[in-house]
């Protein structure tokens, strides 16, 4: 896999000068302290979420998807934008075997961003870049998270945003 030039990371914050490693949240544990980022522009573009709480982010068969345990109209009212961090890409390395595989790059050591881009809405972000954008209640998510079966069979039975709104519809 050819390492990219550069790289993108997802915040709600906007005032970080550098990124030190850090274990994060899943399959993190494994890997130790890193600081994580993707190639791919839309995958950074949600997790500029501030959600509050657990929720789900993956791809399947190249279909990026964000499961939020929020009403849409809750979400909205938290959607005060983000910010994209690029940084360049030689210190991160990717491991297929890793969360978001070839689209989660890493990096074992502090990065200092080169550009940070503001974004006013995260939600319209993530649907103008393609990621299909289901809100679900809570019930909905624990059922979920439960159930022992890959998230997209779930999301196959729900309507996401972008159907709803026509705009870079993607079926699972």
């Amino acid at each position: 896999m050819k390492k990219p030039e550069f790289v993108y990371h997802g915040s709600p914050n906007g005032d970080i000068g550098e990124f030190t490693p850090r274990i994060s949240m899943g399959t993190g544990e494994k890997y130790g302290p890193q600081v994580y980022a993707s190639d791919d522009f839309a995958v950074a573009s949600m997790f500029m979420a501030n959600v509050g709480k657990s929720w789900s982010t993956g791809e399947v068969n190249g279909i990026l998807y964000a499961i939020i345990p929020l009403s849409k109209e809750e979400f909205i009212k938290r959607d005060t934008g983000g910010f994209i961090y690029t940084f360049s890409g030689e210190t991160f390395s990717s491991d297929q075997k890793r969360g978001m595989g070839d689209k989660e790059w890493a990096s074992p050591i502090s990065v200092k961003p080169i550009d940070i881009q503001k974004v006013d809405s995260v939600f319209s972000t993530m649907i103008d870049n393609g990621v299909q954008v289901y809100f679900v209640t809570d019930e909905q998510y624990k059922e979920m998270c439960s159930s022992g079966q890959p998230r997209w069979k779930f999301l196959k039975n729900l309507k996401s945003e972008n159907q709803i709104q026509g705009i870079n519809v993607k079926l699972f």
